[in-house]
């Protein structure tokens, strides 16, 4: 990465020592509410607000904090002041089944005084563990209120709060850091070896949805992409930005949240040549938000219910999204898919930006060329592929109707028998590879 200025350092003053600026052992009510909470940004219904005194974590009570439908309820601290800049640890104890995050209300011109929320960290059934998140205070005010976010609790305890300590840290700096040093990791997680770091970066901008945030690149090759969760700014393609923000993971995706600085350094910037890859490599950590080009893709399934199609080759296959850009394909059409890859929901996915990362494919790579019989078809248990005598060695991949790879076998002789007792009633497309070329069928599993 090239060198980064760092005025927005300019703007951090100096440092303080650890303090505690707010602290509840949850022991003291009022009017069957606990001191020191339910400020004016509460929006968590006083009746879903529980004294519970069996098992706290320490003394003779907590809170049962209870919302199990609908979107996310704040249950903040009444006001506290904090000053621009600054950094606060809220630390607290928690048990039960449900989602909880922490965020600020510091009446900050954006986002109508809320900061960013950090990630949910989910619990199930879970018994008491502690949970250390990290706020910045953006403007300096006594009317600040922290918060903790619910959502989606689950009884008979959905979530049991106790013991919440707010401690002011040191103002430190963000730390330097080129996007391959915050994505490249030998971790099996894929973890950022950077994961809770609130960093510096700057790339060029591969992909944008404003109100959502943009993917960042820098350079070509490996681990040099990222994407950059920010609701505020809207730059587009081509800008070079420079972010200061909070290297976070959410569920196996990386990416930068919490945005607390931006610049738009230059702009018209020629974008990254994209990698071209097929399905399997493409779905690699290391590729996770780097701009890509999958080609002679077929489209095997129409759009789901959330606008996402499945392509498939016969080295493997992904998702198609339509996070950027949304485009209806034909089933049974090749094409060249570019965008920036995404990890979510458990599966990899390529997102167009526009019309032209859409094409019309050859679909060379899928030629008809050899013959196969398939009995029977559709099957309950097993499924035999009778090839033409002399075929050699024969690759056989089985695919659902999402475009996942369910079955990848090698077979030496003209004759396979697969068998699909395990598989879900529908249908499935499989893809045979010879040397003498490729033949795709859809089959049928009905037990």
């Amino acid at each position: 990465m090239k060198h980064i200025t760092l005025g927005a350092l300019l703007l951090i003053g100096a440092t303080s020592m650890n303090a505690q600026v707010f602290t509840s052992d949850l022991e003291s009510w009022t009017d069957g509410l606990p001191d020191g909470f339910v400020g004016a940004r509460n929006n968590l219904s006083t009746d879903s607000i529980f004294q519970e005194t069996n098992n706290p974590h320490s003394g003779s009570s907590a809170v049962r904090l209870q919302l199990s439908t609908g979107t996310h309820k704040r249950f903040t601290t009444v006001a506290q002041s904090v000053t621009a800049g600054a950094s606060y640890d809220i630390t607290f104890w928690v048990r039960g089944t449900g989602s909880i995050r922490t965020g600020i209300y510091d009446g900050r011109p954006t986002g109508s005084g809320y900061a960013a929320y950090n990630d949910y960290v989910e619990l199930v059934a879970a018994d008491w563990q502690e949970v250390t998140q990290t706020v910045s205070a953006e403007m300096t005010t006594a009317e600040a209120e922290f918060i903790l976010s619910i959502l989606g609790t689950v009884g008979p305890d959905h979530l049991v709060v106790d013991d919440v300590t707010i401690s002011d840290g040191v103002v430190v700096p963000p730390t330097e850091a080129t996007i391959y040093e915050i994505q490249y990791t030998e971790d099996t997680s894929g973890d950022s070896p950077l994961m809770n770091t609130n960093v510096i970066t700057m790339g060029i901008v591969t992909g944008a949805k404003a109100g959502t945030g943009y993917f960042l690149q820098d350079g070509t090759g490996p681990w040099n992409g990222i994407f950059v969760n920010d609701a505020t700014n809207a730059p587009v393609r081509g800008d070079l930005v420079e972010v200061t923000a909070s290297v976070q993971e959410n569920f196996g995706f990386t990416r930068l949240t919490g945005v607390s600085a931006f610049m738009v350094m230059s702009s018209g910037n020629a974008e990254p040549a994209p990698e071209v890859l097929d399905p399997t490599s493409a779905s690699q950590e290391q590729w996770e938000s780097v701009l890509v080009t999958v080609p002679d893709v077929e489209c095997t399934g129409a759009p789901n219910n959330f606008a996402e199609w499945p392509i498939t080759n016969w080295l493997g296959s992904m998702l198609v999204d339509d996070v950027l850009y949304e485009y209806t394909p034909t089933v049974g059409a090749f094409y060249n898919v570019t965008g920036p890859t995404q990890y979510a929901f458990s599966a990899w996915r390529v997102l167009p930006r526009d019309v032209n990362d859409v094409s019309v494919g050859s679909g060379v790579t899928e030629n008809f060329t050899i013959d196969m019989n398939i009995f029977p078809n559709p099957a309950t248990d097993l499924m035999r592929v009778t090839l033409p005598a002399g075929t050699g060695r024969a690759q056989l991949f089985l695919m659902d109707a999402a475009g996942r790879m369910v079955m990848n076998d090698v077979n030496a002789t003209d004759r396979a028998v697969l068998n699909v007792r395990d598989l879900a009633n529908g249908v499935y497309l499989l893809t045979v590879r010879t040397e003498a070329g490729i033949s795709t069928e859809r089959i049928s599993v009905q037990h």
